[in-house]
């Protein structure tokens, strides 16, 4: 049964709406907890935790292009920054259509068409998913196993499954699929393993400089021991793509920060996890604007240099 999209929009709310002030509460009630712990703020951490994350964001230009690329079409770099930079924001909107949507048409802009796009955009989300999942499943083992719920465990099933739909030949036959299923021209490339393999472990990579972004935002209001760094990465992948996947939660707002908040709580004190599941969401947000900025500025140099050609 289709649920109406005011429906959504109720639901998705409310759930944001739970998770914070669940948040919320947990941190007044520990606010005397919180003041004893070893609580400060560091500049320069906080500074180097952007820097991953702008580092982060300008590197999935490139991941972009090789999609592209094994599809046959192309777009310079900056081109490829602009358009998901821009994008980007769609995915605060109710359902992922609008982030998905808003790439698809600005990469149109560029010569690229709706099928390329559209099959480099599933390659990209199948990609990040099972690259998230990877990262978080190294860093179990760094977690305190005698108090982890052994129900996460079972999520290293995802490992073979991970390796099959990353197989050229199951991504051909998803994509054939969806283009039934969304009469939509969707590209079916002839695709070798070894350049998705190649295009896979760098979503990896992208995933590890994107969370040591958010160790070092860890760092600037809490002393986390080095220790500490795999789960912490864990629980920023896993929870990200799982609030990316609920599609309900524009931009997984409120499941992200509640399965943050979770994971975080086995590595550092509750109202510490707490308190950084709700200023992850405010760090995410300034380091998309800045991403943002930095795409438009691009674009207006670019555009002074070829008004300056043409005087």
């Amino acid at each position: 049964m289709k649920i109406p999209k005011p429906l959504k929009t109720i639901i998705a709310i409310g759930i944001a709406v739970a998770v914070f002030y669940f948040l919320g509460r947990s941190i007044y009630r520990s606010w005397d907890e919180l003041m004893r712990s070893e609580v400060r703020f560091n500049i320069f951490y906080l500074m180097l935790s952007i820097g991953f994350f702008i580092a982060g964001s300008l590197a999935t230009g490139y991941a972009w292009q090789l999609a592209l690329r094994l599809l046959g079409a192309n777009m310079t770099y900056w081109q490829s920054i602009r358009v998901i930079a821009i994008s980007l924001f769609g995915k605060y909107l109710p359902g992922k259509v609008w982030a998905f949507g808003g790439r698809v048409l600005m990469s149109k802009q560029y010569g690229v068409g709706e099928a390329e796009s559209s099959t480099a955009l599933l390659i990209e989300t199948v990609g990040l998913t099972f690259a998230a999942f990877a990262v978080f499943l190294c860093s179990l083992g760094f977690y305190r196993s005698a108090i982890l719920p052994t129900q996460v465990y079972w999520s290293f099933l995802l490992i073979p499954l991970g390796l099959i739909l990353m197989h050229p030949k199951t991504l051909k036959t998803i994509l054939k699929l969806l283009a039934r299923l969304t009469k939509r021209s969707i590209k079916v490339p002839n695709l070798s393993y070894a350049n998705l393999a190649k295009l896979y472990a760098y979503y990896l990579l992208l995933w590890v400089i994107h969370s040591l972004g958010f160790f070092f935002l860890t760092e600037s209001i809490f002393p986390a021991s080095y220790e500490s760094i795999l789960p912490l990465i864990g629980a920023y992948s896993i929870s990200w793509i799982l609030g990316f996947l609920v599609l309900i939660a524009p931009g997984g707002l409120g499941v992200r920060e509640g399965l943050l908040a979770f994971f975080l709580k086995f590595v550092i004190p509750v109202p510490i996890a707490a308190l950084l599941a709700i200023l992850s969401r405010i760090w995410i947000t300034i380091g998309e604007i800045l991403f943002l900025v930095i795409s438009l500025i691009k674009k207006e140099r670019r555009s002074e240099e070829v008004e300056k050609t043409g005087n």
